[in-house]
């Protein structure tokens, strides 16, 4: 089964999301088995996956977040994503299984992030800004790439989920000591007044483009 067969296939049933507070949001995840890989009930899984991601309109999804403590995850970077961040590329749908990354130099950019997990929340976290990252797709096939600004946040995210850490562990400090979380109704309304105001050095340094 090709990516796009999965992205749009028929009939998928989707999976329910489950919310922090569920054990296996915490716990590490176990690698998917050589044997699985390239099997039909793999790619079913992912047809869920991808139904589940699409339906919510995530960029992410990672096993653990439907209740499967499997090293896998799904990510999907819309056309228009790049007109809204800073250093993102649109992307199609991706799977990683069982992946691996490094940075490649040591420069963080802070950005916004939020959580089908966690909903109704938004906050600043600093991540590696260029990374390399291995892993193997729905086939079976071992894949590298080098992935940067938001494309690379968005895969540190989900593969934060397979070590059973969340994003609000990583939350940037405010200039007063406090972390960086936002309630997504009240960050709508400070980040248009930033806009009125054309606080463009406080959006860049929260991973949006003026």
């Amino acid at each position: 089964m090709d990516l796009n067969a999965i992205w749009s296939g028929a009939n998928p049933t989707g999976y329910e999301v489950v919310n922090i507070g569920e054990p296996v949001l915490r716990e590490r995840a176990a690698p998917v088995p050589e044997e699985a890989l390239g099997t039909l009930e793999l790619a079913v899984f992912l047809q869920n996956m991808a139904h589940t991601l699409r339906e919510s309109r995530g960029v992410g999804l990672a096993a653990p977040q439907v209740g499967v403590a499997r090293r896998v995850f799904i990510t999907h970077l819309p056309e228009g994503i790049e007109g809204r961040y800073v250093r993102c590329s649109p992307s199609p749908l991706q799977v990683w299984i069982n992946p691996t990354w490094e940075a490649l130099h040591e420069e963080e950019l802070g950005g916004m992030e939020g959580c089908l997990s966690i909903p109704h929340y938004t906050g600043r976290v600093l991540r590696p800004a260029r990374i390399r990252v291995k892993g193997f797709d729905h086939h079976g096939d071992e894949v590298e790439q080098t992935l940067d600004g938001r494309n690379a946040r968005v895969f540190l995210h989900e593969w934060d989920h397979l070590e059973g850490i969340l994003y609000l562990d990583r939350l940037a400090l405010t200039p007063q000591g406090h972390p960086e979380l936002y309630h997504k109704a009240s960050w709508a309304q400070i980040e248009a007044e930033r806009r009125a105001d054309g606080d463009d050095a406080w959006l860049i340094v929260r991973g949006l483009l003026p």
